[in-house]
């Protein structure tokens, strides 16, 4: 028989109490900074989706234009968000922005609904605010300021809900018809908004396969052949007429050695706690990556040997999360680490990698709450979270000055094609999109139907 922990309503209070405010304070810094820099113009991407306008607006839309490729990616979901959300907005970002915040906020409590599932044997309701505590820094942390104030990276906070919700649903264990379907629905919007979301259907096939819990249950077995069937099935629709060569090109292991791919990963696991300023040197990230790597599987092979029934759900759902951030560093490098190891530690990656970070503290507490712990354990778990937090802090507020200057430019880029768009050279619009006929393309584009900065 298993064991069922539950959570007496008095926790939830307390919890709530005493450690809320400090939960929102990061939220709230980010919505502040949000209003006051946040510049309602397209970058980057965003002006290769103005076609879903000018075509929507013709009457020539089609469904073909929502599904074609973007790079490797089939941005099936996002499309439609970008499309739906642009025409109610005239196309301002700034709605972009915001609405990634709100389902950043939805993956947050994602992660604290799986960390109360369970309890720590010692301290529990402390150890609990702790982490929310410190999960709002980093899951709310502006080292991720490019997903935060570039609208279109809202595919990424998509993809990561998509993959922590199927991840909570497969970490409670029990299987049904219900559950195996929100399993499934989740993974087709993770990979139709990402394409790192093969990840999620790879390792939800691992574990339905070879997790003892999960086999061991009634139909274990039929699930998981059941899942590896619709695997191939959706892959195969996913790839049907995508043209991966411009992918391949980049990414040539006959030409690049394994050492640099290993780099490549590891910095992309580890730069999300540190400063842009710092990931420049490619150093500091690819060490703080490696011992994340070393020190969240050490901690995943002491909470497994321990395997405390209380803690089951947490430990499978946080397993899951760093294996996801790990797989998808894989991923993105095998396609991406001839562009070097400081392109590994951009922002926008940030949003997965501090999935493996999130681990790491989950399973800090976990060891210093447990029961029979040497002491040098427990204050080694307790003195690693505690400078985890300090490099968290360090690396959100050390991003502010990156903001303010990165928006400034836009800022005075969006006035001046607003009001004097002549007077902006081909060189300054490369800032916006790397092809500055592209913008002069589609700038009229914007104003013959009043959208973003044209809007009335």
């Amino acid at each position: 028989m298993r064991t069922i922990c539950t959570v007496d309503a008095t926790i939830y209070r307390k919890i709530v109490y005493i450690f809320l405010p400090f939960s929102l304070m990061p939220l709230l810094l980010l919505c502040v900074l949000i209003s006051l820099y946040a510049v309602d113009i397209p970058y980057r991407d965003q002006w290769d989706i103005i076609y879903l306008f000018d075509h929507y607006y013709k009457g020539k839309l089609t469904f073909s234009d929502i599904w074609k490729p973007h790079n490797e990616h089939r941005m099936l979901f996002p499309n439609c968000i970008y499309l739906l959300l642009g025409i109610w907005t005239k196309y301002n970002v700034t709605y972009e922005m915001g609405l990634s915040v709100i389902i950043a906020l939805l993956i947050f409590f994602v992660h604290i609904s799986a960390t109360l599932k369970g309890k720590f044997i010692h301290t529990d309701i402390w150890l609990k605010g702790i982490l929310f505590v410190v999960f709002s820094w980093l899951l709310f942390s502006l080292r991720q300021f490019e997903n935060f104030f570039w609208g279109f990276q809202l595919q990424w906070f998509l993809n990561i809900l998509a993959v922590a919700s199927g991840g909570f649903i497969l970490a409670r264990g029990k299987r049904s018809p219900l559950r195996f379907l929100g399993i499934f629905s989740c993974g087709i919007v993770a990979l139709y908004s990402l394409s790192a979301g093969a990840v999620y259907w790879f390792l939800v096939s691992l574990f339905l396969l070879f997790d003892g819990y999960a086999i061991t249950e009634k139909g274990g077995k039929v699930y998981a052949y059941f899942w590896l069937l619709l695997f191939f099935v959706v892959m195969c629709f996913y790839c049907m007429g995508f043209d991966f060569s411009n992918n391949l090109q980049q990414g040539n292991f006959a030409e690049v050695s394994y050492l640099s791919y290993v780099g490549y990963v590891c910095c992309y696991l580890g730069a999300s706690i540190l400063p842009q300023q710092v990931t420049g040197n490619g150093a500091a990230p690819v060490l703080c990556g490696a011992a994340g790597l070393i020190v969240c599987s050490w901690l995943v092979w002491r909470s497994h040997r321990r395997g405390d029934p209380g803690l089951r759900v947490g430990r499978r759902y946080f397993i899951f999360l760093a294996a996801y951030a790990v797989g998808v560093a894989l991923l993105t490098g095998a396609g991406r680490f001839k562009m070097g190891i400081v392109q590994a530690g951009a922002s926008r990656y940030t949003s997965v990698s501090l999935l493996l970070w999130l681990a790491v503290l989950f399973f800090c507490a976990d060891e210093f709450g447990a029961a029979r712990v040497l002491k040098k354990n427990r204050f080694f778990a307790g003195t690693l979270a505690m400078v985890l937090f300090g490099m968290i802090l360090w690396g959100s507020l050390g991003s502010i000055p990156i903001i303010r200057g990165h928006l400034g430019k836009m800022a005075q880029l969006r006035y001046r094609l607003q009001h004097a768009s002549g007077s902006v050279s081909p060189r300054e619009l490369t800032f916006l999109h790397h092809s500055s006929e592209r913008v002069q393309i589609l700038l009229p584009v914007l104003k013959q139907y009043d959208l973003s900065i044209y809007r009335k």
